[in-house]
């Protein structure tokens, strides 16, 4: 019901360079033991959609994490591999393309009135989640805190998507451009986007996720 926020921030951690990282079971961020260096060149990146996800969950009558995810959106990346905190980078996510698996009443798209309901995502108004990045700061070695503004339903708000740099190479096997590889986690309240239907029942704070591959354009 309240995944939409996710969405943009989304990209952003393709900006640091060094150890490689992992997910944990738990949801959370943990290096391992592998260093690989920085192989991509800078320049203008776009995201490979194919091979990257932006999902995101919310509480459920506090008894689980309800996973969803979005299945269209774009970002694109100015990558300084000498300085990655010149980095920048900007995210559109299309509202209408949320998936939640819910089968609702039987003449009823569940997914389609999240998405376009004026209580939730208002998607046919609102045709746009975007987020635009203001700063990188590094936080370790292949770590950083990608902030900047995300816009959901026509509000903007400050957002903060923790990055870790996966790799990158050279040359993808197949398509021979540079490629960057990154996961990210950030968190919202749907509330401050003016979406409070259902609170507490169905959570306020939505967990995102982000997990994304980028060649050169």
């Amino acid at each position: 019901m309240k995944r939409f926020f996710i969405a943009s921030s989304v990209v952003a951690c393709t900006l640091f360079a060094l150890p490689a990282f992992s997910q944990t079971c738990t949801g959370t961020l943990a290096a391992t033991t592998t260093a690989p260096v920085v192989l991509a060149p800078s320049g203008e990146y776009r995201l490979d959609p194919e091979h990257s996800s932006i999902s995101f969950r919310v509480k459920h009558l506090g008894m689980a994490w309800f996973p969803m995810r979005f299945t269209r959106f774009t970002a694109d990346l100015g990558f300084n591999a000498e300085t990655p905190e010149r980095s920048t980078l900007s995210v559109s996510i299309d509202p209408t393309s949320i998936y939640t698996a819910v089968s609702a009443k039987p003449n009823e798209n569940f997914d389609e009135k999240i998405a376009t309901d004026a209580q939730w995502l208002n998607g046919k108004i609102f045709p746009k989640i975007e987020f635009v990045s203001t700063r990188i700061e590094r936080t370790g070695p292949a770590t950083a805190k990608i902030m900047g503004n995300m816009t959901i339903r026509g509000i903007t708000r400050a957002f903060v998507l923790d990055t870790v740099f996966n790799g990158s190479m050279r040359a993808h096997p197949f398509s021979r451009r540079p490629l960057l590889g990154f996961s990210g986690q950030g968190s919202i309240k749907r509330s401050d986007f003016g979406m409070t239907t259902l609170i507490p029942m169905v959570g306020d704070e939505i967990l995102i996720a982000v997990e994304a591959e980028l060649v050169t354009k």
